[in-house]
């Protein structure tokens, strides 16, 4: 029974999310109406959305610069400088959590989409993109930037046992269209064994860029 009603709860958020993209990216209000029958599913606080059914957690927290340098000061006594200069990106703190007794869940971070109010929807950054972007604009200490993303970010994939979970910082490149509504964030192929699901994630509040 619980393995039943956890895959009626995900295809019915498939469906919703299925809507939403038929609409275009342009809008996420059409995707927020479909949303309110699976509101139970979600809480709210501040930044945070959390989405919880009986076998998987998914809580997702939205860092502004400010709360990110907060996060590295306390992140192990202060070992690491807060890597990522104020604009360019967006970073997330995403907890993922097993909460099944059998079934192994799996999914690669780098798969998690962002949908910004305006425009065209983009991936998580890797390592290798991230690296690629710090040598671009000939950041200062590039290896130590990256060696911190290395030891904090989510960048491979997870493979979650029963009553594990994982946790760590998710990143993107920041949309140019940010301002004026909420933010969509997707995991996409969230997998319990062989069956997946996308699981949407709304910020009503959208993302404010803070300073």
């Amino acid at each position: 029974m619980r393995d039943s009603s956890v895959k009626l709860c995900l295809i019915s958020l498939c469906a919703a999310l299925a809507a939403f993209a038929l609409t275009g990216c342009g809008s996420i209000s059409p995707y927020e109406e479909n949303m309110e029958a699976e509101d139970k599913l979600y809480q709210y606080e501040g930044n945070t959305v959390r989405y919880t059914v009986p076998d998987v957690m998914v809580e997702v927290s939205y860092l502004s610069p400010e709360n990110l340098d907060v996060y590295f000061s306390l992140l192990k006594d202060g070992k690491y400088k807060n890597p990522f200069p104020p604009g360019p990106y967006i970073v997330m703190y995403m907890t993922i959590e097993n909460r099944g007794e059998k079934k192994l869940l799996t999914y690669d971070p780098r798969r998690t989409e962002l949908y910004p109010p305006k425009g065209d929807p983009t991936f998580a950054l890797d390592y290798t993109s991230l690296y690629t972007d710090f040598e671009l604009v000939k950041m200062d200490d590039v290896e130590e930037r990256m060696e911190v993303y290395r030891e904090t970010a989510l960048d491979n994939t997870l493979a979650i046992e029963p009553g594990g979970k994982a946790s760590g910082l998710v990143v993107f490149s920041r949309p140019k269209e940010m301002k004026g509504g909420p933010v969509l964030v997707v995991l996409d192929r969230v997998y319990l064994d062989h069956e997946s699901a996308r699981v949407p994630m709304l910020f009503k509040r959208g993302m404010p860029l803070g300073r």
